[in-house]
């Protein structure tokens, strides 16, 4: 879940330095968190299993 977080304000951070601050940047970066969370939490189950 941290890891999540910190990937977050990370992506944001550089969108907001790259492109500007824009609704659509914030948007883009929460899916793309969103889908990297499930991915990773779906890995780290896999693991346990």
């Amino acid at each position: 879940m941290l890891q999540t977080v910190v990937f977050l304000i990370v992506y944001v951070g550089i969108s907001i330095l790259l492109e500007g601050f824009s609704v659509a940047q914030i948007v883009k970066g929460l899916l793309a968190t969103v889908i990297y969370g499930l991915l990773m939490y779906g890995i780290s189950r896999k693991k346990d299993q």
